[in-house]
């Protein structure tokens, strides 16, 4: 946990384009809460090549930098792991935060299967964290026409998680 118990320590997987723009997220919110509803603390940021990790620290005002995306999830002052990197490493980084109990903000899509989004669901069993995905195409005319469809072929036993990848993936 970070410093007190209204502050959060936030590590970032991948720093193209949508982690940038998540750590400007965390960096703008005193600008438009007053006050904070939290306080965050960017400690870590990760990226597969070395240059761009080591320079997203200077750029994002983290304390650290990794290109190892375990190190950054399993640390003790990160609290909240935001999942921006490329579409085909979302489920691992998943399945580690959900292990570890970290809060998680994930881009979409949230898996590439619905083999995948299965196993996710079984991991969820026990998880405490609170998790989010990122859909910035909420108001898109598919977007919107999926929830009328979803509450037409709605089982009881799926998830959420579990009943957007099928959607997305039928």
């Amino acid at each position: 946990m970070a410093e007190d118990s209204r502050t959060l320590g936030v590590g970032v997987l991948g720093f193209g384009f949508m982690g940038r723009t998540h750590t400007y997220a965390h960096a703008a919110i005193p600008f438009y809460y007053d006050p904070q509803p939290v306080r965050v603390k960017l400690c870590a940021v990760c990226d597969a090549v070395e240059e761009t990790a080591r320079r997203a620290k200077v750029i994002g005002g983290f304390e650290r930098w990794a290109t190892d995306p375990l190190e950054v999830i399993n640390a003790d002052d990160v609290d909240i792991v935001h999942v921006s990197t490329p579409n085909q490493f979302h489920f691992e980084a998943l399945e580690a935060a959900i292990a570890a109990g970290k809060h998680i903000y994930c881009d979409k899509p949230v898996t590439g299967s619905l083999q995948e989004a299965d196993k996710l669901e079984a991991l969820l069993e026990g998880y405490t964290g609170k998790a989010q995905v990122a859909l910035q195409y909420r108001w898109f005319p598919a977007t919107l026409r999926a929830k009328p469809v979803s509450y037409t072929h709605l089982r009881a036993h799926e998830t959420s998680l579990h009943l957007v990848c099928r959607l997305l993936l039928e």
